[in-house]
């Protein structure tokens, strides 16, 4: 099935099942799937055939938009249950296109690997110092001596 066929079925059955908004998202993120892989070498026939029937994904994306409705606590929007079987045929399970887990870093996870970043260069700045400081010093004296000298006389 080309690329179209199949984002016009997948369209076709989820109208009137979730609002048009979930629809374009939808269409929109296969297209950009379906396109990514055939940009690395991909047919279109072989990447709709491995995504499956556009009806039996419908039916998923419809499934994780009733689960999230009911996990938000409304009320439903009159769209028929098909109970909650877990999966959801890809859609909002933070897959990318190559398959793997994305997961969104805690910002007190970010804040705290930037001060641990900031604490580390501050440690290697200043164990430099330390390590420096005996050969250093005494030059800076040896200096400092030898200008107050120069000024003297």
């Amino acid at each position: 099935m080309s690329k179209q066929e199949f984002l016009n079925a997948l369209q076709g059955a989820l109208t009137g099942r979730v609002n048009a908004s979930q629809i374009a998202e939808n269409v929109n993120y296969y297209d950009d799937y379906i396109s990514a892989q055939v940009r690395m070498g991909r047919s279109e026939e072989e990447v709709t055939a491995e995504l499956g029937s556009p009806r039996l994904l419908a039916k998923s994306i419809v499934e994780a938009s009733r689960h999230a409705d009911r996990s938000a606590g409304s009320a439903g929007n009159g769209v028929e249950d098909y109970g909650d079987s877990g999966y959801d045929g890809g859609y909002g399970s933070g897959m990318d296109y190559g398959g793997a887990r994305k997961r969104k870093m805690p910002v007190w996870l970010i804040v705290l690997l930037v001060v641990l970043a900031v604490l580390a260069v501050l440690s290697m700045i200043f164990s430099a110092f330390v390590f420096l400081a005996p050969v250093l010093l005494p030059i800076l004296f040896v200096v400092i001596v030898m200008k107050l000298v120069e000024r003297g006389t």
